[in-house]
């Protein structure tokens, strides 16, 4: 179950608004990911950034504030984050009052997909305790895009011309 991990982290993504909960090592606010896994447990000595900051913490007078980079990583976050704006205290911290995020297509294929994902990882936890069997992590994978495939095939398509919740999926997550 735990082999499914990679999959989540790549769906899971962190808004930063203010930047004091968001972590800037472990959560995956930007295009990189966690910066943990792509600079390396070096990271942070690097940047000088201690291992439990948020990202607010990476900021001055709302600017990013990082010192001169020393690796080809290093180069590439410096450069991903001169495309994104820097967190501010005016923004807000919860998620949820976003109605964009919550009502768009891609928001409903994702609460979706995690519903399914936590189903299917509930199916197989029981199934080892009670069964004392076992599928595949690809069974589990298999699984959980029919699962996904079924249930946004029984939504109609909007009439208004827009994608429907299948194709979504298939755009931003069937490669997954």
């Amino acid at each position: 179950m735990l082999q499914q991990r990679h999959v989540l982290v790549h769906l899971m993504h962190c808004v930063v608004r203010n930047g004091d909960t968001a972590s800037f090592w472990f959560d995956n606010w930007n295009d990189m990911g966690q910066l943990i896994t792509a600079l390396g447990v070096n990271g942070p000595r690097q940047l000088r950034i201690p291992l439990e900051a948020s990202v607010n913490k990476a900021t001055s007078n709302g600017h990013w504030t990082l010192p001169a980079a020393r690796t080809e990583e290093g180069e590439t976050l410096q450069v991903v984050l001169s495309t994104l704006t820097p967190p501010h205290a005016s923004r807000a911290s919860v998620i949820s009052d976003d109605p964009n995020l919550r009502r768009s297509a891609r928001g409903v294929v994702t609460k979706l997909l995690f519903q399914i994902i936590i189903y299917q990882l509930w199916k197989e936890r029981n199934r080892r305790i009670f069964n004392s069997t076992s599928t595949t992590t690809a069974a589990v994978h298999l699984a959980i895009d029919q699962t996904t495939r079924d249930r946004l095939l029984s939504i109609p398509v909007p009439g208004d011309g827009s994608s429907s919740l299948l194709e979504v999926y298939f755009l931003c997550f069937s490669a997954l």
